[in-house]
């Protein structure tokens, strides 16, 4: 099945099935899937050794993601009591029926993790979203028929993400690259705090709506948002009160 057809408006599971099993895990994709998700939207990022993993924060306890080797984050993480899961092993054991929003945490990698991903799942079967508008950029650039979005967050976020974390990247390029990836992105993706605002400014563009991992937003708030022409789909916390 195409889900690239979107004769429906989506569910889609942000990281699973987060309030039952642990976020960005095989089990929590599988538990969402069970439960009749159209969709999963999962974090990527990439070991030192070029392994592409599904994880959301840069470290996993006081380690950087990009300075360890897949068999070190599994050592790691095995202490903490949980394992990460290779997006090569999502990709594979999710059905293809279920489409797979793979958010690239970072930038620098789009070839090859498109090249890797295409090795194991039909390019119909998944999108990319991003932060970073030079993601979606390079990615339209280099494959146009994938299907691509733009996370939006409020210009708050950027500024928390901008000083907390000291990703001034992400402010150059929300500055001075935003505009052109709005322009070339399939859908656009704000967060439920700005989504309104979207509505008429979206360049006839679908909209995704999310809501970040500590918010508990209600069905009833999703299902107003819905009713909108311009929604196509709704990434959400608890998939299990939609399906």
């Amino acid at each position: 099945m195409d889900r690239n057809d979107f004769t429906k408006k989506l569910i889609i599971g942000h990281r699973g099935a987060p309030r039952l099993a642990r976020e960005n895990t095989l089990f929590s994709f599988q538990k969402a899937v069970e439960m009749g998700c159209d969709g999963l939207e999962l974090d990527v990022r990439r070991t030192k050794d070029g392994i592409f993993i599904a994880h959301h924060d840069a470290y996993i306890g006081n380690s950087r993601i990009t300075d360890l080797l897949y068999i070190q984050v599994l050592e790691i993480t095995k202490k903490l009591g949980y394992e990460v899961s290779r997006i090569k092993d999502v990709a594979e054991n999710i059905p293809e029926t279920v489409l797979l929003n793979f958010e690239l945490k970072e930038e620098g990698y789009e070839k090859e993790f498109i090249d890797s991903v295409s090795n194991y799942r039909d390019l119909r079967a998944f999108v990319v979203s991003s932060f970073y508008p030079r993601v979606i950029i390079e990615i339209k650039r280099l494959f146009p028929n994938i299907r691509t979005g733009l996370l939006l967050g409020p210009w708050v976020s950027i500024l928390y993400q901008t000083f907390s974390k000291g990703d001034f990247r992400y402010f150059y390029q929300s500055l001075f690259f935003r505009k052109h990836a709005v322009a070339v992105a399939d859908f656009l993706i704000p967060h439920i705090f700005c989504a309104k605002g979207w509505f008429k400014n979206s360049q006839n563009k679908p909209l995704w709506i999310w809501e970040s991992l500590r918010q508990n937003t209600k069905k009833e708030t999703f299902l107003k948002l819905m009713e909108h022409d311009e929604v196509e789909a709704v990434i959400v916390n608890s998939p299990e009160n939609f399906v």
